[in-house]
C-alpha cells in the first residue's frame, strides 16, 4: 500500500512470507531472457553484418583485382564467417522460442484439461443429485428388514434348486 503526502511517496511494508520461486518458473524465466538477449545479439549482427559484409565484399574485389587473391580470399572467408555466425545465433533463437511455444501449449493444454475435468465432475455432481432425489422420494415406511431377509432366502433356495436341477 503507498500513500502520497506532502509530496513524497510512502510505502508501507508487509512481513508475509513470499511465495518460492518453482523450478518451471525459473526455468520459463531463463528461456525468456535467453530469447531477449539472443535478439539482442541478432539484432547487433543484423547492424554489423550488413556494414561489414558489404565491406568485406568490395575489399575482397578491389584485392581481387589488384592481383592479392590471398587478401581477397581472406576477405571472402570473413563474410562466410559472419554469415555462419549470424545463421547460428538466428538458429538458436528460433529454438528457444520453439521451446518457450511449447511450455504455452502445455500450460494451455494443461488449462483446458483442468476446465473439461471441472466440467465433468459438475455434471456428475448433479447426476448424483438427481440419483438421491430419486432414492429420497421412494417410499420404504412399509418395508421391514425381516420381510427383506425372508424374501432373499427365498431367493436363494431358489437359485439353489435350478442350479441343482441343471447339474
Amino acid at each position: 500500500m503507498w500513500s502520497i503526502r506532502r509530496g513524497v511517496c510512502h510505502f508501507e511494508l508487509f512481513v508475509e512470507a513470499v511465495p518460492s520461486v518453482s523450478s518451471l518458473d525459473w526455468d520459463i524465466l531463463h528461456l525468456i531472457w535467453s530469447t531477449e538477449k539472443r535478439q539482442q545479439q541478432l539484432d547487433l549482427i543484423d547492424q554489423l553484418h550488413s556494414k561489414q559484409v558489404c565491406w568485406a565484399r568490395s575489399s575482397a574485389i578491389a584485392s581481387l583485382k589488384c592481383g592479392n587473391k590471398i587478401i581477397s580470399f581472406r576477405h571472402e572467408r570473413e563474410m562466410k564467417s559472419k554469415s555462419e555466425n549470424r545463421a547460428k545465433c538466428a538458429s538458436l533463437l528460433t529454438e528457444v522460442e520453439q521451446v518457450l511455444h511449447g511450455i504455452v501449449l502445455a500450460i494451455m493444454i494443461n488449462a483446458e484439461e483442468v476446465e473439461r475435468c471441472v466440467g465433468e465432475l459438475e455434471e456428475d455432481f448433479h447426476s448424483q443429485k438427481e440419483v438421491d432425489m430419486a432414492l429420497g422420494s421412494v417410499p420404504f415406511a412399509g418395508i421391514e428388514v425381516e420381510d427383506v431377509e425372508d424374501e432373499l432366502s427365498e431367493l436363494e433356495l431358489l437359485v439353489r434348486k435350478e442350479e441343482s436341477s441343471v447339474e
